[in-house]
């Protein structure tokens, strides 16, 4: 090799190296803390990485949990505002099957009913906390929207919780805005 190439090829290596170190310094997802002030699936803090499609949002509890102990007995919801309007059109959800979680995504129609419109990609990151990929292009989003609202919601059914089921939202009130990718 010449010297003009290898050069080349160093400036090159340095190139992306700054480029790549750059993408992830960049990457800065939103976070959201939630106070310990709820009995089953606390939310102390969500974190929705939405640098690179699809968003994911990673939601973690105060304690523990398993996927078993979850069956039929906990989920974790995304809830996304994304036409005109103060409520959630879409919800993401993420359960337990009794061996792994599972995703779907419902549309909430304007009678409240919720029908699933499609599967969404979530697991078990640690013992405290579940991911939930959303697509966007998978909602429908206002022509004028420049942005969606998200909140998340947790429900667990136990004798420990008042009317047998506990609920926790993040933000306690409100949604999070979210700008849409360009």
């Amino acid at each position: 090799m010449t010297r003009p190439k290898i050069v080349s090829l160093a400036a090159l290596a340095c190139a992306f190296s700054v480029l790549a170190f750059a993408g992830v310094a960049s990457a800065d997802p939103s976070v959201l803390t939630d106070p310990n002030d709820s009995s089953g699936l606390d939310v102390s803090r969500v974190t929705l990485a939405a640098d690179v499609p699809p968003p994911v949002w990673t939601i973690r509890t105060f304690r523990s949990w398993t996927i078993p102990k979850l069956w039929d007995r906990g989920y974790f919801m995304v809830e996304l505002d994304t036409i005109a309007g103060g409520s959630a059109e879409y919800r993401a959800v993420a359960r337990s099957n009794g061996k792994q979680m599972v995703g779907a995504l419902y549309h909430i129609r304007n009678d409240g009913k919720n029908v699933q419109i499609g599967k969404l990609r979530t697991h078990k990151v640690d013992a405290r906390s579940v991911s939930i990929q959303v697509p966007l292009s998978k909602l429908a989003i206002g022509s004028d929207r420049t942005s969606y609202k998200w909140d998340v919601i947790t429900s667990y059914t136990s004798a420990k919780c008042a009317h047998g089921v506990c609920f926790d939202r993040a933000p306690d009130s409100g949604s999070v805005e979210q700008p849409l990718p360009a």
